[in-house]
């Protein structure tokens, strides 16, 4: 790595720090000590934001970070360049990246993670080798057990490489402001492998494997299949109007507690389960198709809801937010493009901070320099003033028009009481089966 890489690896990385700080409204690492320090390491999280979690990754890990990353981001001359000097990437290929028939050959990876290894450097190795936005540990690929063994092997097994379980757990991975919480676990010292990879190899591999696996479920929400997972989302949402959940951490406990007991609702008392599914789903299907959700069909009153405070707030703060929506536009840019892309889902997140990343300070010191230029220091700092005041408001009034319209729905709703009912019956159910 030569100091010019080095200055834009800082450069970017802190550039990344900044942008995640702004997307998300709470970082939080949890078990941080469990970071090794001076010793090559293989980071193995969990995978559930395409983009997001390498670029999350590299700005918590201390030093520098390679990523494995797929075989066809590396055929453009273009993309090859940025991928090799620039975010220090190291190609792997998959089945999909060889002609029908051809054998897929990692030698030249596996040498060069050997190296970068030898070296007590960090690589990033999602061992899921895929990457969706499900809340469950999809089936592990073995292939970083063996690189690991690999290196280990060559420094004799006294190279200290440890392989770092980490799972990312996004409030929403696409929604701006919210929350995110990495659970790092206790590392896996692969030198301890050595008299079983004396012994059998592939053994050695599978216990790496299962240990791996083991430990990023209990790191993570990890339900069985999207049945499941529906479900638990249905039971989240009762929680969080039933005020059991206020806050992403209690979430994450909820679903830790809850997982277990519809897993067993399901598979020992069916007929049950399936009974409350169809209750459930009928009753989500019916808020969706009416634009409203649980909270505002609990909460709405119209009497609250029609009062002239809230007319005044929309009133008197539109136009605040009008002119910070014109003089912050370009932050309707990423989305914009995003929808005309027509992309995967879980890229929306990075989508945002990559073209704001680019787009933003090039726009801001655009115009602030031909306010400065023109008017003077004096009107460039109102304008600064200005534009960071009016910008401010523009998330929530986005947030209160939302939130406000949807209670409004609600509160006119025609058959509202008697879907309240149909929701009592529902939420005895849950309880009965220690669901909430």
């Amino acid at each position: 790595m030569t100091s010019l890489q080095k200055i834009v690896y800082i450069f970017l990385n802190n550039l990344a720090r900044i942008s995640l700080r702004v997307f998300y409204s709470k970082l939080r690492i949890r078990n941080r000590e469990y970071f090794p320090k001076n010793t090559a390491t293989i980071i193995a999280p969990n995978h559930p934001n395409t983009m997001g979690d390498p670029i999350l990754m590299a700005t918590i890990t201390p030093g520098w970070i390679h990523f494995l990353a797929n075989y066809g981001l590396f055929k453009h001359p273009f993309t090859k360049f940025l991928m090799d000097k620039v975010f220090f990437s190291i190609p792997v290929k998959r089945p999909k990246d060889v002609a029908p028939g051809e054998m897929i050959n990692n030698l030249n990876t596996i040498k060069i993670c050997s190296k970068v290894l030898g070296e007590k450097g960090t690589i990033f190795m999602g061992p899921e080798a895929t990457s969706y936005s499900y809340r469950r540990i999809r089936p592990l690929k073995d292939g970083i057990a063996r690189i690991a063994l690999t290196a280990a092997k060559s420094q004799k097994f006294k190279s200290g490489l440890v392989i770092m379980p980490m799972a990312s757990n996004y409030q929403d991975p696409t929604e701006f402001r919210s929350e995110f919480i990495l659970n790092v676990g206790k590392p896996i010292y692969i030198d301890n492998y050595k008299d079983l990879y004396k012994k059998d190899k592939n053994e050695a591999a599978q216990d790496i494997m299962n240990t791996l696996r083991e430990r990023l479920e209990g790191l993570s929400i990890h339900t069985e299949d999207e049945i499941e997972n529906q479900f638990l989302v249905w039971c989240e949402t009762f929680a969080k109007t039933e005020k059991i959940i206020n806050s992403f951490p209690e979430q994450l406990e909820f679903d830790k507690k809850q997982v277990p007991t519809i897993r067993a609702l399901r598979h020992q008392k069916y007929n049950e389960f399936e009974s409350i599914w169809i209750k459930l789903y009928e009753y989500f299907n019916t808020l969706e198709k009416s634009g409203i959700d649980d909270a505002s069909l609990v909460y709405a009153n119209k009497k609250n809801v029609t009062t002239i405070k809230y007319y005044l707030i929309r009133f008197f703060v539109f136009p605040i937010y009008a002119i910070g929506c014109l003089l912050n536009c370009v932050w309707f840019i990423p989305p914009f493009l995003f929808k005309k892309l027509k992309l995967y889902k879980a890229y929306t997140s990075m989508v945002n901070i990559l073209t704001g990343l680019v787009l933003f300070p090039i726009f801001y010191t655009i115009i602030f320099s031909i306010v400065g230029f023109s008017f003077g220091l004096k009107w460039l700092l109102i304008y600064i003033t200005i534009t960071l005041f009016t910008g401010l408001s523009i998330f929530p009034y986005h947030q209160f028009l939302k939130s406000w319209n949807m209670k409004l729905k609600a509160a006119i709703y025609q058959d509202r009481e008697k879907l309240i009912q149909f929701r009592e019956r529902i939420l005895e159910m849950l309880k009965t089966q220690s669901l909430l």
